[in-house]
């Protein structure tokens, strides 16, 4: 502490010294109070945002809302960008998202820039000012923008220009992490162009930045979205620069965006060891993995800690602050270790609440598959004992249509009219002998025969091919004219296989014009085997569903319409008879299945 006389030239004296030294030693004690004051009330505030923090994480017992409940504290707690949480997959060494939370305002050449030449659809909607879709499932996707989609997690983007009177300004994205049932009406997009605009003229004011992040919520609640993404065009109007950012989202089953851990090595010991990271983008001191991890989250600074439970990790928690560049400092570590403490129980509370009611699900579907198969089975009962009363009437038309026949002079009419009376009770017996043997309960302890593939594949068609042509799906068969070596096989398995491919190929195709099922058999003698393929042109399979069908249970159908089971029994079936079946499908142009069975060797 210090004075200075400005009206006089005479030297203090060492009274007035005295007097300066009790006022600083007043103020110094008066200055530390004040500190210590200042201190307790931050650490009291702390505590509080602790306690409201925990009291919002532990609100919900859902897995689906909990996961995201954490991110959205986080970032409001160790005021970041974005907060994201992972799950450690240690069998295939990834880290699969499970939520994100995202609050972020880049300030003007800060943000991420999106290359218009990358993303037509985005291109198209600006030009035209058209609202626009990518959807994942889209054949007409292209793979820059498919990539954009796995890389994010979203099923579908919606896309909305925003114009100052008639010239385009940006656009807002908005992203479902799920498929919506319904996209926004007319009406509502025009509502969030008017509020995007205002979003967009608000982003001057530097002090707005909470206004900000309240409209985009207001945005993503009108528009049913998981989060969105508001940028405006650069000058040249051949990129969209992104300003602001704000949602969540939550990833329970796959498909998940994820890290692999092997572009990542330092992640990796870092969830090994237990340790944290804390690095900044202009680092001198910066390993590749770390490097991209930054720029994966398009942050400035990285704070990254081990999700740990029951001293096993889990995962690994990423808080990003994509604005300031920053060093977390030792009282934001601790903030940050406390609350995912608090959120790892959190989380397995809620992962045990969640798998009790997968459990509780489970059971009462399994109870429902146990419903509908008793009644299958009944049904084939019944088809069997009809088909069986049948065989009686249709026996003494053929025996006596014949007997006539003998006795009716071949250039009668009534000859060719016994005749084509013979002929349709043979076909009727033939489709009652071949529903027999397909609802005959397979005994697996019955010994395997020599089949004839392509016999099995004419006598389903004879039983459904009318059926499936009623409802104008048109069956083309590309059968050998030559008998083909035969498979071991129990009588009736095969039978299974191709009706329950057929049957599935109709029910695709059920509505879809100039609808087709091809079906091909061939010898391949390089690996002596019996090739089946059963192709449809209808709706295709989506690539993260095509290994999930041979599944037991696994059906795309309505409730009641489907038990999950065909392709899960086509599966156990080929492998039975040492074959295997696999499927390709095309996301808008149709699904192949090729059967592949073994011949027996030197079978005619």
């Amino acid at each position: 502490m210090g004075v200075n006389n400005k009206n006089a030239q005479a030297v203090f004296t060492p009274h007035h010294q005295e007097l300066l030294a009790n006022l600083a030693s007043f103020a110094a004690i008066a200055i530390e109070n004040a500190r210590v004051h200042e201190e307790a009330l931050e650490r009291t505030r702390e505590l509080q945002t602790l306690v409201e923090a925990s009291q919002a994480i532990n609100a919900a017992i859902s897995l689906d809302r909990t996961l995201p409940n954490i991110c959205d504290q986080l970032v409001r707690v160790l005021n970041v960008g974005r907060a994201e949480i992972y799950e450690w997959q240690v069998e295939t060494n990834q880290l699969r998202a499970q939520a994100r939370c995202f609050q972020t305002i880049w300030q003007p050449g800060q943000g991420v820039v999106v290359d218009l030449k990358s993303r037509p659809t985005l291109q198209f909607a600006l030009v035209e000012n058209q609202a626009a879709v990518m959807d994942v499932a889209a054949p007409d996707l292209t793979a820059d923008e498919l990539a954009v989609l796995n890389h994010v997690g979203a099923t579908v983007v919606q896309i909305i220009p925003i114009q100052g009177g008639s010239q385009p300004l940006g656009a807002l994205q908005a992203y479902y992490v799920h498929r919506p049932e319904q996209l926004p009406e007319a009406e509502t997009l025009q509502r969030v162009k008017h509020l995007a605009l205002e979003v967009l003229v608000t982003l001057s004011n530097a002090n707005s930045g909470r206004a900000i992040f309240r409209s985009v919520e207001d945005l993503n609640r009108l528009l049913g979205s998981d989060w969105c993404e508001l940028g405006l065009l650069t000058s040249d109007k051949q990129a969209l620069s992104l300003h602001v950012m704000v949602g969540r989202g939550a990833w329970l089953t796959a498909p998940q965006p994820s890290l692999d851990l092997a572009v990542f090595p330092d992640i990796l010991e870092t969830l090994r060891s237990q340790t944290l990271i804390n690095k900044q983008a202009d680092s001198k001191i910066m390993t590749p993995g770390m490097r991209g991890l930054l720029e994966n989250g398009h942050g400035r600074n990285l704070l990254g800690l081990p999700l740990v439970q029951r001293g096993q990790v889990q995962g690994l928690v990423l808080l990003i602050d994509v604005r300031r560049s920053r060093v977390f400092g030792q009282r934001d570590v601790d903030m940050a270790r406390t609350m995912i403490a608090q959120a790892a129980t959190a989380l397995e509370n809620a992962r045990l609440v969640h798998d009790l009611e997968q459990s509780l699900r489970e059971l009462r579907d399994t109870q429902d598959r146990l419903v509908q198969t008793a009644r299958l089975s009944a049904m084939g009962e019944l088809a069997a004992a009809v088909a069986h009363q049948i065989n009686n009437p249709l026996t003494t038309i053929m025996v006596d249509s014949e007997m006539m026949l003998l006795d009716e002079p071949s250039a009668s009419r009534n000859y060719r009219s016994l005749q084509a009376i013979n002929r349709a009770g043979k076909r009727a017996a033939g489709v009652a002998r071949r529903l027999l043997a397909i609802a005959r309960p397979n005994n697996p302890d019955s010994p395997p025969q020599l089949i004839d593939v392509v016999d099995t594949i004419e006598g389903v068609l004879s039983l459904v091919k009318s059926h499936i042509e009623r409802d104008r799906i048109q069956i083309i068969t590309e059968l050998p004219p030559t008998r083909l070596p035969s498979v071991w096989a129990v009588p009736g398995q095969l039978d299974d296989i191709w009706l329950n491919l057929v049957m599935n190929a109709h029910d695709a195709l059920m509505g879809h014009e100039a609808a087709k099922i091809f079906i091909r058999a061939a010898y391949a003698a390089e690996t002596e085997t019996i090739a089946v393929e059963v192709e449809d042109n209808g709706p295709g399979i989506p690539e993260a569903l095509l290994n999930e069908v041979f599944k037991p249970f696994f059906t795309t159908k309505p409730v009641g319409e489907g038990t999950g089971l065909g392709l899960h029994i086509c599966r156990q079936t080929t492998e039975r008879v040492g074959g295997s079946i696999t499927a390709t499908s095309i996301p808008g142009k149709g699904t192949t299945f090729f059967v592949r069975l073994p011949v027996k060797k030197g079978a005619e």
